[in-house]
């Protein structure tokens, strides 16, 4: 693949971080699913070292596994701004 061409994308989906982007004006095209080899051998087709996209897959692996999750939230670890808040408040203004 020449550098700088990407590989067609065969699943999109609307996902509620699409949506509460793009309810403020911004055009969100989708998101889809790259299994995390295929990330790795883009980021090194496209020059990251060996070990970089090997970090990388790694912590693409730990979020998919739960990394996020390994903490309750509760309201003293949580954020009061929901992203949805954050789109209308710091999004929407530079958007607009």
């Amino acid at each position: 693949m020449e550098r700088g061409h990407r590989r067609p994308l065969t699943r999109r989906r609307r996902v509620p971080v699409c949506q509460a982007v793009a309810s403020h004006g911004v055009r969100v095209v989708g998101v889809s699913k790259v299994p995390v080899a295929d990330y790795q051998a883009a980021m090194l087709e496209r020059g990251a070292s060996q070990p970089m996209a090997q970090d990388m897959a790694d912590m693409i692996e730990a979020q998919n596994n739960g990394i996020y999750d390994a903490e309750p939230r509760d309201p003293g670890s949580a954020t009061a701004t929901s992203f949805r808040q954050w789109c209308h408040d710091t999004l929407e203004p530079v958007v607009w």
